[in-house]
């Protein structure tokens, strides 16, 4: 914890921070790993690695962040505002919780995992190209459970999944299929651009 200062405190361009601290990073107040009475300033091309259960609600320009790390092997963080992640997504260990939106991933960006980690809730994809995407998506009581996507063009889209840890919903079923899970299933939406291979 950086505390005491009546300085500012400024986390530059092409920077990392590491935190454990459980309240995570925030613009203001004494709750978090940063509480200097002055300014303080968290760059939108800076990389971001929460050990700890709370990212915090702190202010990057257009929500942005480079990379954003989730390595916390006792369990989940759950952030405290939306992410927009411009380079990378590493899940290292445990998973992460969004809330006030998606955890969003940029045309450029990718997902990794490791070790089972994964996010819990609602990943949103924006593409440009055919490459395939690997949601690393998952619940609580069911561990990771990816689902995949391949655009049929380098159109811009913008694809969300979300897996879920209940019955399929009632819904007609195509001619090849004869029943649906009782325990659980993903939910995969175009919003918008190209059809899927």
């Amino acid at each position: 914890v950086i505390d005491g200062s009546s300085g500012n405190f400024t986390l530059s361009s092409g920077a990392k921070i590491i935190t454990a601290h459980a309240g995570g990073l925030r613009n203001s107040d004494a709750a978090g790993a940063i509480r200097v009475t002055g300014n303080r300033s968290f760059s939108d091309n800076a990389d971001y690695e929460f050990r700890g259960a709370s990212t915090g609600n702190f202010t990057t320009s257009g929500n942005r962040v480079r990379d954003l790390i989730i390595n916390n092997p006792s369990g989940g963080v759950t952030t405290g505002r939306q992410f927009v992640v411009r380079r990378a997504l590493n899940l290292v260990n445990g998973y992460i919780t969004p809330t006030g939106g998606a955890l969003v991933i940029e045309a450029n960006g990718d997902a990794t995992t490791t070790n089972g980690a994964f996010v819990n809730g609602q990943l949103r994809k924006i593409t440009n190209s055919q490459n395939q995407f690997v949601f690393p998506v998952g619940k609580v009581d069911g561990g990771l459970r990816t689902i995949a996507i391949k655009p049929t063009s380098n159109a811009n889209s913008t694809f969300v999944a979300e897996f879920k840890r209940a019955s399929a919903p009632d819904a007609p079923m195509a001619a090849t299929l004869v029943a649906v899970s009782n325990c659980e299933y993903w939910d995969l939406n175009r919003l918008s651009g190209s059809a899927l291979v």
